[in-house]
């Protein structure tokens, strides 16, 4: 069996009334290539600026350790695709494997048709 490399991920969380309402996990892939792997916050304190100040809290802590774009995943979610426009993220046709939902941050892409989510979030 090969090494394994760990690579450290900044994980914030977001407190309110004395419970996690947010978090959100970021770091490196395996190629050294800046990814978010995920962001949630609870239904109940979105759309209060959480998220937003997550990512860009996570957005510059991993700046120092990559050089290039940052990457990030998502799927028929209308309001993450509002955040993550608004913060220089654009949709972009996913690496083979992945499924669509793809977006990059850094790059200068066209971004692509959205369709708002069925379940509205």
């Amino acid at each position: 069996m090969g090494s394994t490399k760990i690579v450290p991920a900044p994980s914030l969380a977001s407190e309110a009334g004395g419970r996690i309402v947010g978090s959100v996990v970021a770091g490196r892939t395996r190629s050294g290539a800046g990814h978010i792997f995920g962001l949630a916050v609870d239904p109940e304190h979105q759309g209060k600026g959480i998220g937003r100040s997550l990512l860009l809290e996570a957005l510059g802590r991993i700046r120092s350790t990559v050089d290039g774009p940052v990457s990030l995943s998502v799927i028929r979610n209308s309001v993450a695709f509002r955040l993550y426009g608004s913060l220089g993220f654009r949709e972009v046709p996913p690496p083979e494997g992945l499924l669509p939902g793809y977006w990059i941050r850094g790059i200068a892409v066209p971004a692509r048709d959205r369709s708002p989510a069925r379940s509205g979030r």
